[in-house]
């Protein structure tokens, strides 16, 4: 068997491949591209559109989850039942899904 020759690549020949435009670019792009998915990744509450547009899923199915208890609403100061600001609690919600890979057959944890 033959072993694989591998590929000496540093950081500095990949960015003198680009030039500074370029670069400024790629910089733009991937700062546009990633800074709604870090902002969802990191969110403690989300209101129902948001949460509907990072899970991919519609509206009235997150105001059913809602209703029936599968997602829980994020603690407000004032006890409002306006549809425009319901805020999902989504560090329950990250538990949640933490505890069901957990307690998944399917999946050995090692820890």
């Amino acid at each position: 068997m033959q072993t694989a020759k591998s590929t000496e690549l540093s950081q500095e020949s990949v960015v003198s491949t680009l030039n500074p435009e370029q670069f400024q670019q790629l910089a733009t792009v991937l700062t546009i591209t990633l800074e709604p998915m870090l902002r969802a990744a990191m969110a403690d509450v989300m209101t129902v559109k948001e949460f509907a547009k990072t899970s991919g899923i519609s509206e009235s199915l997150v105001r059913n989850w809602l209703s029936d208890g599968t997602l829980i609403r994020a603690p407000a100061g004032k006890v409002s039942e306006d549809k425009a600001r319901v805020l999902i609690n989504v560090v329950a919600w990250r538990e949640r899904l933490r505890q069901q890979a957990i307690n998944c057959r399917y999946i050995h944890s090692k820890a």
